[in-house]
């Protein structure tokens, strides 16, 4: 079977390679116009949150969506074009999926640690899966493996989805990062980190869920005018700032200071609710900790007491619960998971989010159009409409009716460029396709 599928993907290779060095027909010579790519939806989400849209086409050329049209348009409307046609009539088409809080350089793996040096290697293993799962956006929440690989992302040299990078987490000494003790060290940093490369200033507003520093009632972990600062010279540079914040004070005071987004945010009240309303800011539970995190800690339970095991049980209910209460009091919610390098899908945060209560066309509006909106790309991301990126998916069934469709990926496409696909739209494609270099990005 697996000689098979590589003898065939090699016929498909040649084929491709062929049609991309073969002469364009005459009225293809005759312009300097890119080639146009007609993707033939059967269902189609343009935008999360309405209803689909049954048989249509969306027009793509170069990296973005220039028109979306009812029925099925094909090459003969454009006579005087170089046309690919990607059929997805059986298939449900949404934009791409954005997670929020990945750490896409962590060496923690389940089994052991990833040494330094080969850190990088795995982030760009890792980020290739995250796109072949139809994430087309991820942003780092903590790190500098990021700048390392992102040049050759943008490049085309590994697969990826877009990396919007926070850098090394930005705390008082002795918390959860480092680099701000005073009004002057927090504006220094928040500045030497934008110089780096910084598209989101992070910080640590409270400790970890599971210290004292993490706990209901536990202060905030920085003084009002350095709080402030951070936010300030990050808006004043156009970063958003994303808040890691557990303690109700954490949390609130953060959302006084401006914060775009907070983080985990376990213990928010009718407090919180009211600001995350009032500023129009942005949640993300990661919710899916309260699954994968207590699968990976009961690995290790003779390591805690009675005490500390009940408290990560409790913690995890809260955790896994807060995303409904936030979204029936009308906070928006954003997708983030809080995963690192390996093999759990970021689709957990939004399987969650429907057991939750949540609809799944809701979870869906919250993995794109609001995620888009707290990264600040609410203007090129997150619909499929005309003017934004070309960040396009398709699944075989109906992710609105049950979101574990959303695992039956068949096509992704990033700016454009298809990375996964059906072996007969690699043909199609041509040199639109990122080659479909091995078996992960063929959809059976």
């Amino acid at each position: 079977m697996a000689g098979s599928l590589y003898s065939s993907l090699c016929t498909i290779m040649a084929v491709v390679a062929a049609a991309a060095l073969a002469p364009l027909s005459v009225a293809a010579q005759q312009t300097d116009e890119p080639p146009l790519i007609l993707l033939h939806a059967g269902a189609l989400l343009s935008e999360p949150g309405k209803k689909p849209l049954r048989e249509q086409t969306i027009i793509v050329e170069k990296d973005k969506v220039v028109a979306v049209e009812s029925g099925y348009v094909d090459e003969s409307v454009f006579p005087d074009r170089n046309v690919r046609i990607v059929d997805l009539k059986d298939d449900f088409v949404l934009p791409g999926l954005m997670d929020l809080h990945q750490h896409i350089g962590s060496n923690a793996v389940a089994g052991g640690r990833i040494d330094d040096d080969e850190l990088p290697l795995h982030t760009a293993s890792h980020l290739r899966a995250l796109l072949s799962w139809g994430f087309t956006t991820v942003r780092d929440a903590g790190g500098e493996v990021g700048f390392a690989v992102r040049p050759a992302v943008e490049k085309g040299v590994i697969p990826g989805p877009r990396l919007y990078l926070a850098g090394n987490i930005v705390a008082r000494t002795g918390g959860h990062g480092a680099g701000c003790d005073s009004v002057e060290t927090c504006r220094i940093t928040v500045r030497e980190h934008i110089q780096q490369g910084a598209d989101v200033i992070k910080i640590s507003a409270s400790g970890g869920v599971r210290q004292d520093t993490g706990v209901k009632d536990a202060p905030t972990q920085f003084f009002p005018d350095e709080l402030q600062t951070v936010v300030d010279t990050a808006n004043q540079a156009l970063r958003p700032v994303m808040a890691h914040a557990h303690s109700t004070k954490a949390i609130n005071d953060a959302l006084k200071a401006g914060v775009k987004t907070i983080e985990h945010g376990t213990y928010l009240d009718d407090e919180s609710i009211r600001l995350f309303k009032r500023n129009d800011a942005v949640f993300v539970p990661t919710a899916a900790v309260s699954k994968f995190g207590v699968d990976i800690i009961s690995r290790n339970r003779a390591r805690y007491s009675d005490e500390d095991w009940e408290r990560i049980l409790e913690i995890s209910a809260l955790m896994h619960d807060t995303p409904a209460r936030a979204y029936k009091a009308g906070v928006k919610l954003g997708t983030g998971t809080d995963l690192g390098i390996g093999p759990v899908s970021p689709l957990l945060e939004l399987k969650v989010f429907v057991e939750n209560g949540i609809p799944e066309n809701e979870a869906i509006k919250a993995a794109t159009i609001n995620s888009a909106e707290a990264i600040g790309i609410a203007d090129k991301a997150g619909k499929i409409a005309p003017g934004y990126w070309a960040d396009i998916i398709a699944v075989k069934g109906d992710p609105l009716s049950d979101i574990n469709a959303l695992e039956e990926t068949v096509f992704v496409m990033k700016g454009g460029v298809a990375y996964r696909s059906r072996l007969s739209d690699i043909v199609a494609l041509g040199d639109l396709h990122w080659a479909g270099k091995d078996q992960l990005w063929v959809s059976e």
